[in-house]
């Protein structure tokens, strides 16, 4: 099921762009028939995302009362800050991934692998390129 929704961009609000989202289930619809229109066994997703996801079941939850905190760690290997300020070469780069989960459920697809997670975030090393940039100018001592 296709939704749109209007949003603003980042560049000026008055810019409307549309962002494309389609509606998943939780809960299999096909497994579980008598949840496919249940609001809470739906939730917006982007169409890539549930393109990718399928069938797959994911340990997410959207509605809950616990605190939702995320179960990957991202950090920057301890060896990329030194190279990178010598070398000012983005592939001295290293962003990792550590998943804070000890198990997955049985039947349930790894989330990072399933959504290619550190793949993305290798995409934005200039991000990290330019907080690293940016701590180093910013933390000089004033004379």
């Amino acid at each position: 099921m296709g939704v749109s929704l209007k949003v603003a961009t980042g560049f000026h609000p008055s810019w409307p762009s549309q962002g494309k989202f389609q509606v998943d289930h939780y809960i299999s619809k096909n497994s579980y028939p008598c949840f496919s229109i249940s609001l809470f066994n739906l939730y917006p997703v982007c169409g890539s995302c549930n393109n990718v996801k399928g069938t797959n079941k994911i340990d997410f939850l959207l509605y809950t009362s616990k605190s939702n905190t995320s179960s990957l760690q991202f950090y920057l290997a301890k060896e990329s800050h030194g190279r990178f300020l010598i070398s000012r070469d983005p592939n001295d780069i290293i962003i990792g991934l550590k998943s804070l989960q000890k198990t997955l459920p049985p039947g349930f697809s790894d989330f990072a692998k399933l959504f290619e997670i550190e793949g993305i975030y290798e995409q934005y090393k200039d991000v990290a390129e330019e907080l690293i940039l940016k701590a180093e100018i910013y933390t000089q001592p004033i004379n």
